[in-house]
């Protein structure tokens, strides 16, 4: 008599059967260890072993010591292809397995899990926290070892800090420009990418000079502070570059100036859709960084709001013009898709822009106007006190900045009446926190509860984000930095970089505020 399955099994053998049909195009399919598999299900790894072990009896899973599962492809999928056990023992898998599990601690420390200067866990936890053998960990680590993203210590390893053994050493930071000392805030990010960079400098000994050049021609502004060694005794190690509101031309001609210093460039791009490999190809030091323009950032997003119930969504963005958003768009349906909810997430999009900048672009007679009322005021108050003069020109540039926030408001207005008349939506997630600030506001003045009626999430976490308690993705800029800066510092430690995958991307979270709740239950 067959024994009866607890609530527990029947949950693991549910979980493992979904994921064996999410992937059974790529049989035979390495399932990951029993610990994180029954981190993923929600049981005890005994429960999920047991699960196991009833699949690996009907023949589907194929176990043995020391390595993870391995899904069997059937014979209706391959037939004639019954795996062997040579087959399924074959040399290459023990290569592949160390090497994806190098992968997986690399990208855990460039996500920041492992920081500059942490011991790393017992090779015994390792084991338990990846779901790999004594032997797979003990490989993968001779590697990162070899590389230069581990260093021995003790009995275990550590994460190297990030430091120059060089007296007086300098990284650049190139972005844009309105001269040699404005910085142009492109993106909501910028100030405080700045921030974290002068505080990581800083803490590692390093002197920071920023290089603006021109939004029109790439050119720098203070040519000099590219020199590799000027009066004041800084020696120039390599440079950071952010790509953001730069146009394909003035990129290359930034690059053509760092490729006269020959020295390691970390580029951040915060878009997605800058084409890497021929950059990488013309710079074996180059390397190019990315966080939260890929589907991934939608993934989270959306499994956090299914994991609070929300079983339809409305996605809304005015600049869906963009990579960024429309791969944000993509991630939040493979999360529903991936929960069997494929028309979960309801899009309202524009597509005419692809950033909030164009649609400023196009209201440059509102700017002139602006700036000739103020020309006036200005012209008639010549034999005023300075202060006010002053207080005009700070007006001037506060209203202008305004605009950007009221545009997108009055473009979000008829969209967010369309988002309002679709039944069954109870959660909102906005491309940017800029939006997501715009529709909280919206909801406000037609008196909906947030998150009691209707719960909404942004991307970026920004200051504003911050200040109106919305839940954000948190694009980890800090992980960011110390990626970018890692590389500047020890670029040779990354040369086995996988050229199909030409940007590192940081991983971000879910930074959970006010504005999201249990969904509310349908009337």
């Amino acid at each position: 008599m067959a024994s009866r399955r607890t609530p527990g099994q029947e949950k693991a053998q549910s979980y493992l059967a979904r994921l064996i049909d999410e992937q059974r195009q790529t049989v035979p399919l390495r399932l990951p260890g029993i610990v994180r598999l029954a981190a993923a299900a929600g049981v005890a790894p005994a429960t999920m072993w047991k699960a196991v072990r009833t699949l690996a009896s009907s023949g589907r899973v194929s176990t043995r010591r020391g390595a993870r599962s391995i899904v069997t492809p059937s014979a209706q999928e391959q037939p004639g292809t019954a795996p062997t056990a040579a087959r399924l023992a074959r040399p290459s898998d023990a290569v592949c397995r160390w090497e994806r599990l190098k992968c997986q601690v690399e990208q855990d420390i460039l996500r920041g899990v492992y920081r500059p200067g942490a011991v790393m866990p017992s090779r015994k936890e390792l084991v338990a926290a990846y779901g790999a053998c004594h032997r797979t960990v003990r490989k993968a680590l001779d590697a990162l070892v070899s590389q230069g993203a581990l260093a021995v210590w003790k009995k275990t390893h550590r994460v190297p800090l990030l430091s120059s053994n060089r007296h007086g050493a300098a990284v650049a930071l190139v972005a844009l420009g309105y001269d040699a000392a404005r910085l142009i805030p492109y993106s909501s990010r910028t100030l405080e990418h700045l921030r974290l960079l002068e505080i990581s400098c800083t803490r590692s000994g390093l002197a920071l000079r920023t290089a603006l050049c021109s939004h029109l021609t790439g050119r720098l502004h203070d040519p000099d502070t590219l020199s590799p060694g000027r009066s004041d005794g800084d020696s120039l190690l390599g440079s950071l570059v952010w790509t953001v509101g730069m146009r394909s031309g003035v990129l290359a001609a930034v690059l053509q100036q760092l490729a006269a210093l020959a020295g390691p460039v970390a580029l951040l791009d915060e878009t997605g859709e800058i084409p890497m490999l021929p950059l990488q190809r013309g710079n074996r030091l180059l390397r190019a960084f990315t966080l939260g323009v890929s589907a991934r950032a939608g993934e989270q997003v959306g499994r956090w709001l299914l994991s609070l119930g929300h079983r339809r969504i409305a996605y809304i963005s005015t600049t869906h013009g963009a990579l960024w958003s429309r791969n944000r768009l993509q991630g939040l349906r493979d999360a529903y898709a991936a929960a069997g909810i494929p028309d979960g997430v309801v899009p309202f999009t524009l597509d005419r822009f692809d950033d909030a900048w164009e649609a400023v672009e196009q209201e440059r007679p509102m700017h002139a106007r602006i700036d000739a009322l103020f020309a006036r005021d200005l012209k008639r108050s010549r034999t005023a006190p300075a202060l006010y003069r002053r207080v005009l020109e700070a007006l001037r540039s506060r209203l202008n900045e305004t605009m950007v926030p009221e545009m997108l408001q009055e473009q979000l207005a008829p969209l967010l009446e369309r988002v309002c008349a679709e039944r069954g939506v109870t959660a909102w997630a906005a491309a940017n926190d800029t939006m997501g600030c715009a529709c909280l506001r919206y909801l406000a003045r037609h008196g909906t509860d947030v998150p009691r009626d209707l719960s909404v999430v942004g991307f970026d976490d920004s200051l504003e984000a911050s200040q109106q308690r919305l839940t954000s993705y948190n694009a980890n800029l800090d992980a960011l930095v110390q990626a970018m800066l890692g590389h500047v510092l020890a670029p040779l430690r990354r040369r086995d970089w996988s050229a199909e995958s030409p940007a590192a991307e940081i991983e971000g979270f879910v930074n959970v505020r006010a504005t999201t709740a249990q969904a509310a239950v349908a009337g």
